[in-house]
């Protein structure tokens, strides 16, 4: 059994992968003391991304302390390509990444052993885009893993860490995103406009599954977040209509009778946030994290009407 396992999905991602990889080379440099592996699963790839993969493992595997370069191709949702990889995985801990991100190599790997130094059977959250977590994988595997889908899936698995007492949190920035707009960033799985239109609807209804988003809590977070915008609330619930029918019909697990799984997993990472000098890190470190979050959406629902949520947690969602 290997330390740590690495693992991912990647599609039609060639430009950015080496990128994302190559953070990752820097952690592993930076621990020699810890055996690696990279679990990557890719959804076969067009344009040249999966013959990156094995050039890049050819010239990884000179790393000494890396024990394993793993790549496979499987046609699946991302959820199920996550769950493969942890599946696949050998390693006593997991970190599941991005392969479109820019990583701080210094931050993580500082996390990395600060987080089996400290011994806590939980899934310590990061909360950064394209790392969302270290975990013990026996852990993630008895919680049940990654479900069937194509976007939020990380999200969906979050809830139901926290759901299950099983996380504490360190919101320090470690890794930026190098994707762009996401009408840009679907192009690489789009084959037309067609297709294009019919994936986006595809994502709205497995955010809709993912976040537990229902009616109340889409009409509330809009509200609130668009300034009272009576104009943008009606178009999204008409376009959300037969979504909301197929998430009812599906009974799909909601934590929270008032925020999204979205906005749930955001207010409980802050509630279980750990003391950042057990990290060594600093008050300094929490408050970049804060200025980098504070202009999204998410962060102005739950500053500015904290005192009207009440959060009810409960099993039917």
């Amino acid at each position: 059994m290997v330390d740590v396992s690495f693992i991912a999905t990647v599609y039609n991602s060639v430009d950015a992968v080496s990128v994302s990889l190559q953070g990752v080379i820097e952690i592993i440099e930076k621990l020699p003391n810890l055996d690696f592996e990279i679990v990557i699963v890719d959804n076969f790839s067009h344009y040249g991304t999966y013959e990156k993969l094995l050039d890049f493992k050819a010239k990884a595997m000179n790393t000494s302390n890396l024990k394993r370069f793993l790549v496979v191709r499987l046609r699946s949702s991302r959820g199920l390509g996550r769950q493969l990889a942890l599946r696949l995985a050998r390693g006593k801990y997991v970190i599941p990444i991005d392969l479109d991100i820019r990583i701080d190599a210094d931050k993580l790997a500082k996390i990395i052993l600060k987080y089996r130094e400290l011994k806590v059977y939980k899934c310590l959250i990061l909360a950064n885009p394209g790392v969302h977590l270290i975990c013990p994988r026996e852990l993630l595997l008895r919680i049940g893993g990654y479900k069937d889908l194509n976007y939020g899936e990380d999200i969906e698995l979050l809830a139901r860490i926290f759901h299950n007492n099983a996380a504490i949190s360190l919101p320090i920035k470690i890794a930026s995103d190098l994707r762009f707009a996401e009408v840009l960033r679907e192009r690489r799985y789009s084959r037309s406009i067609l297709h294009f239109m019919y994936r986006k609807l595809s994502l709205l209804k497995d955010r809709a599954l993912a976040y537990r988003l229902t009616p109340r809590k889409l009409v509330r977070e809009h509200w609130y977040v668009h300034k009272n915008n009576v104009v943008k609330v009606a178009l999204n619930l008409m376009l959300h209509l037969p979504i909301f029918i197929y998430v009812k019909l599906n009974k799909t697990e909601g934590f929270s009778h008032i925020l999204t799984n979205a906005l749930l997993v955001d207010f409980l990472t802050y509630k279980t946030m750990v003391d950042p000098k057990s990290f060594g890190f600093t008050r300094e470190d929490i408050i970049e994290y804060f200025r980098y979050f504070r202009n999204t959406r998410e962060f102005h629902y739950i500053a500015r009407y904290l005192d009207e949520v009440s959060i009810g947690l409960n099993s039917k969602g």
